[in-house]
């Protein structure tokens, strides 16, 4: 009985210990700029978007044209994908600078997948107007733990 329980406790400690493993590969810093084209004064219509992941932090941003927002978000890997998902906006409120619940609370703002060294996203509630729904927008910038 006892041997049944200790090789039962090592196999939920090795998978608890793989399922970390899996998530800080996850960890780094990735952005993506999202080019609208022009206004009509001609002007270039960028949004630079940033995602950062660490072991204590899930944080996006957007800034640029007539945008300037932070989003806490939470992650969950699914196999070969992960799951960003929305959790507060930077100010800790659910609702954006108008009072708009633009996301719901859970809800996938992106999903990335790995696939040999690059990164493909699949946009969930978080849409930048020119972006089809699938292809490789994020970049991995580094590591960070």
């Amino acid at each position: 009985m006892k041997r049944k329980l200790f090789f039962h406790f090592i196999l939920i400690s090795l998978f608890s210990l793989s399922a970390c493993a899996q998530t800080e590969e996850w960890y780094g810093t990735y952005t993506y700029e999202a080019s609208l084209g022009e206004n009509t004064a001609e002007d270039q219509m960028i949004i630079q978007y940033s995602f950062i992941l660490t072991k204590d932090k899930c944080l996006i941003t957007s800034q640029g044209y007539q945008t300037d927002e932070k989003i806490i978000c939470t992650t969950k890997q699914s196999g070969k994908d992960l799951l960003v998902k929305f959790k507060t906006f930077g100010d800790g409120s659910i609702e954006n600078i108008y009072g708009v619940e633009v996301y719901k609370v859970d809800g996938i703002l992106f999903k990335l997948t790995s696939e040999d060294g690059k990164f493909k996203t699949t946009w969930g509630e978080l849409v930048p107007e020119e972006s089809l729904s699938v292809g490789e927008y994020f970049l991995k910038k580094d590591h960070k733990k």
